[in-house]
């Protein structure tokens, strides 16, 4: 984890590696839910497409959280204005959040698949 939390930060991102910790737990989990658990960690091709998928998760939630606070103010302003200067914020609805959350939630299952739907890992037939 920790060769991943270094390629994480040398790509200009600034994270703390208990904040990366966790992200990396989460993804780990979400990533054996939509495998069923059957990826073989003693297989080098496997752990490294593994790797790359964790970071590409991580990376796409911290980018997205970035972007998303860059345009809302979580203090209730909704616009400033300095003489002739103004600024408008967008303020989050519930509605909003729902629509970002189900959009992440997309995007997490579509980067997954990338590197394991032609595994067979994510089939649970027979």
């Amino acid at each position: 984890m920790e060769n991943l939390y270094k390629e994480f930060t040398d790509s200009g991102r600034d994270m703390t590696l208990s904040e990366f910790s966790l992200k990396f737990k989460q993804a780990k989990a979400l990533i054996d839910y939509l495998t069923f658990g059957r990826i073989d960690y003693t297989n080098p091709q496997l752990v490294e497409r593994f790797n790359d998928c964790v970071l590409e998760l991580i990376t796409y939630d911290f980018d997205q959280e970035k972007d998303f606070l860059k345009g809302h103010r979580s203090d209730g302003i909704k616009s400033e204005a300095v003489g002739s200067q103004r600024v408008d914020y967008l303020t989050a609805t519930v509605d909003d959040m729902n629509k970002l959350d189900a959009m992440k939630q997309n995007k997490y299952v579509g980067i997954i698949k990338k590197y394991f739907g032609l595994t067979g890992l994510m089939y649970r037939g027979v």
